[in-house]
């Protein structure tokens, strides 16, 4: 991964939630994945590919907070599906990477 061609964009470069799986495997250029979680809540960290990007994480449309360049929230699951989003944005312009989250109890 890393800036394609020296450019600087709006892209993660990296996306976990906690240890479990993404599908598909992440790839900056995806932007919607799913998930299987057993936890009832989850460690989500994301990482701008551009340095001083922002991040914001959102569940189901709702603000989970902010970070600059990295991000880690701790999101609890408040139904058996969610929606998680990271938002990052670069000088004006922003991309949004989409989890659907099944929580399997």
């Amino acid at each position: 991964m890393g800036h394609q061609g020296g450019f600087l964009t709006q892209n993660l470069d990296s996306l976990a939630l906690g240890s479990e799986t993404l599908t598909p495997t992440f790839d900056e250029d995806v932007t919607e994945y799913t998930a299987n979680i057993t936890d009832a809540s989850t460690s989500v960290t994301a990482a701008a590919e551009t340095t001083g990007a922002t991040l914001e994480v959102f569940l189901n449309g709702t603000s989970k907070g902010t970070g600059t360049t990295t991000v880690t929230k701790s999101i609890t699951w408040t139904s058996n599906t969610d929606t998680l989003e990271i938002k990052v944005t670069w000088r004006g312009s922003s991309k949004t990477y989409k989890v659907t989250v099944t929580h399997n109890a």
